[in-house]
């Protein structure tokens, strides 16, 4: 169960459209002084949205499998991860699969729905800037910022992230090292 399912909204796997590949790298800093990097691959394939979380070594950590809306987590480490794996599903929901407007909206801010749960966008030069998600955990309220490095325009894979959570008190930049399109057999 998510913890702020109330207010945060999943895609169910096979909305998300293509099918690819991510490779990624993270950089993470959270106000208690833990920092660290990893690496990431986040897939969609065949109606399924994978997420495995790399060493510098390239040793599995963890996976997240979402198939529909139900999830499944798994472990390969005795650490303790630096943020749970809810957030790190929504995070990558908020920033990777939340749907670029097509056409581009005009330059400025704009609200955005998605079903009944808004946002804020904003554009500049016909490509999305920072995207501004409210996130409520009982009475205390913030917001996750993300904020795309030169833009990101409909249909194209963010370079450069910066995601800070407001809430949960954390920061993530996230470099896309390289992306592959696969094929799903009918």
């Amino acid at each position: 169960m998510l913890s702020d399912a109330s207010t945060v909204k999943l895609l169910a796997s096979g909305q998300v459209p293509g099918n690819f590949a991510l490779r990624q790298r993270l950089r993470f800093r959270a106000a208690d002084g833990t920092s660290g990097a990893l690496e990431a691959v986040l897939q969609v394939h065949c109606g399924a949205l994978v997420i495995v979380g790399l060493s510098p070594l390239g040793q599995r950590l963890f996976s997240i499998t979402q198939r529909g809306y139900e999830t499944q987590v798994q472990s390969f480490t005795t650490q303790p991860w630096p943020f749970a794996p809810d957030r790190v599903l929504l995070d990558v929901h908020r920033t990777y699969l939340y749907p670029v407007a097509d056409p581009p909206l005009a330059d400025g801010s704009h609200t955005v729905f998605l079903g009944s749960f808004a946002f804020v966008e904003r554009w500049q030069d016909g490509r999305l800037v920072e995207r501004t998600i409210p996130d409520r955990l009982g009475a205390r309220m913030g917001s996750v910022v993300v904020s795309y490095k030169g833009g990101v325009a409909p249909r194209e894979v963010p370079r450069r992230v910066h995601l800070r959570n407001g809430l949960h008190d954390y920061e993530i930049e996230v470099e896309t090292l390289s992306r592959r399109e696969l094929i799903c057999p009918s």
